[in-house]
């Protein structure tokens, strides 16, 4: 079936209400919420960084891609920097789960909610392997009509895709990156969100990520995720048995 085709399907199991895991979501956006002014701010995560992650998930065998340690990281990051036991995020997911649907060429792409829970003295290592754990699962669930997503995380974890051939073939695939990662993006220059934070997170090179955010202007603190992203990584190398939360 082409892509399309399975968009169609999707949408008319959505459309006439019926079950089934990878229905489209008609609903998340469906409401009006409020909307919050909002400033652009930018961290990158480097080779040394990556490096010292891969090291961990390969020598303490967390049975997971480097991605995925990489965007729990981020997660419990966001709990550390906000000092709460809870974070909802909105993540966009991949919903390519049948056969041969990574081959094809559409948005099969949606929103998902992932409410991470942390338990109180919690260790960082705990932390991470508990939501990378969630991720590998896909332990998420579809947004409903009546969803506030204002209280909500936006994440969307973007992997770099690159497709090579042969050697002497011509039809090789690399990528290209402008500055910023997300130009040309729908919204991307925008200067409000509907969502507590924004973040849009983009594989720039094999070790190398930038991650765009855009944070409201009542909630400064948010742009302090760089440095709480860092602490978190030297306790994952140094301290694991640390609390994640500080209070």
């Amino acid at each position: 079936m082409s892509g399309l085709g399975i968009l169609e399907k999707r949408l008319e199991r959505a459309l006439r209400g019926r079950s089934g895991g990878d229905v489209a979501d008609t609903g998340s956006w469906a409401i009006p919420t409020d909307r919050f002014d909002a400033y652009d701010h930018f961290a990158w995560v480097r080779q040394p960084s990556l490096l010292t992650l891969k090291q961990i998930v390969e020598q303490r065998r967390w049975c997971c891609s480097l991605d995925v340690a990489l965007l729990a990281v981020i997660a419990c990051s966001l709990a550390r920097l906000r000092d709460e036991r809870v974070v909802p995020l909105r993540l966009v997911a991949s919903m390519r789960d049948g056969p041969d649907e990574g081959l094809l060429v559409a948005d099969l792409a949606d929103s998902r909610d992932l409410d991470l829970e942390f338990a109180s003295g919690v260790s960082v290592e705990e932390a991470v392997q508990g939501v990378a754990s969630c991720i590998r699962h896909r332990r998420w669930r579809a947004p409903t009509a009546l969803t506030d997503a204002s209280s909500r995380i936006f994440l969307n974890f973007r992997p770099l895709l690159a497709e090579h051939g042969h050697t002497s073939s011509p039809a090789t695939f690399s990528h290209q990156t402008r500055w910023p990662p997300v130009h040309g993006e729908w919204g991307w220059d925008r200067r409000f969100v509907y969502h507590s934070l924004w973040i849009m997170v983009d594989q720039v090179d094999e070790l190398e990520w930038v991650l765009c955010l855009k944070v409201q202007w009542a909630r400064p603190q948010d742009s302090k995720l760089s440095d709480v992203l860092c602490s978190v990584l030297q306790d994952l190398a140094r301290r694991p048995g640390d609390p994640l939360l500080l209070s």
